[in-house]
């Protein structure tokens, strides 16, 4: 999971907001889907997974539509998340004690997570997700999402399996990994870049640097493992360059 940035100011949101309240229902407007998944950046809101990983989407709600208590937040824009079909299938109507990728209820008031909110309560060691809290007693948001949406596939049953997703985030490292690898190799060796080695740091970066981007799959997992290496290679380069 990773924090997206769903304020009301935001054009995106206001105009699926607008459109939300003439529309029939949450799912009948493609302009609103269409506006969802750019806000999202078309990666799930719990898994992170791109499109191709994570089945088809769905548009997905915090607080279930099928409680009468939160039938009116069917078409609030804050309650509405992009999701891939088994993440959705997972958390069904659950949504107590966990963590939401922006608006939450706090005693019936909508309340905007902080973006350091999510990587304060979970983190990745390589491809594998943690909780970070230590506080005996308190609820471990960071935990029980892990374990609802089965992000480290330790729930091997047929419904809950989740192999792919956990395999998708290792190649997705280990891609990273090799290219940093490379960069580093390459910038070691030389005092003065070549032409053609120029040229292949620059392809390199290029690939490492969308692997950051909030339209990358994983990218929170990325710059937890790799933030710090890919900026202190980045400085080298640079330096190198002059």
């Amino acid at each position: 999971m990773k924090f997206i940035d769903k304020n009301l100011t935001n054009e995106l949101v206001k105009d699926a907001q607008q459109r939300l309240f003439k529309a029939k229902d949450y799912n009948s407007d493609q302009i609103v889907r269409d506006d969802i998944r750019k806000i999202y950046n078309g990666c799930c809101a719990y898994c992170e997974s791109s499109f191709e990983e994570g089945a088809y989407f769905q548009i997905e709600h915090f607080y279930p539509k099928g409680l009468k208590k939160y039938k009116l937040l069917s078409k609030d824009i804050r309650n509405l998340h992009y999701s891939c079909q088994r993440c959705n299938n997972l958390k069904g109507t659950k949504n107590q004690e966990i963590l939401s990728p922006n608006w939450f209820l706090y005693n019936g008031n909508w309340v905007l997570t902080r973006k350091e909110k999510i990587s304060q309560e979970i983190y990745y060691v390589g491809h594998m997700l943690y909780s970070r809290n230590t506080s005996d007693g308190s609820v471990d948001r960071g935990r029980n999402t892990i374990e609802l949406f089965n992000l480290n596939n330790d729930n091997i049953k047929i419904r809950n399996n989740r192999s792919f997703l956990v395999e998708s985030r290792l190649r997705t490292l280990n891609n990273v990994y090799n290219q940093l690898k490379c960069i580093k190799n390459l910038l070691y060796n030389y005092d003065i870049l070549p032409c053609e080695i120029n040229e292949s740091i620059e392809i390199l970066f290029n690939q490492v640097i969308y692997a950051v981007q909030p339209n990358a799959h994983y990218s929170t997992m990325i710059i937890q493992n790799y933030g710090d290496i890919i900026i202190k290679l980045l400085r080298i380069y640079v330096q190198i360059k002059k």
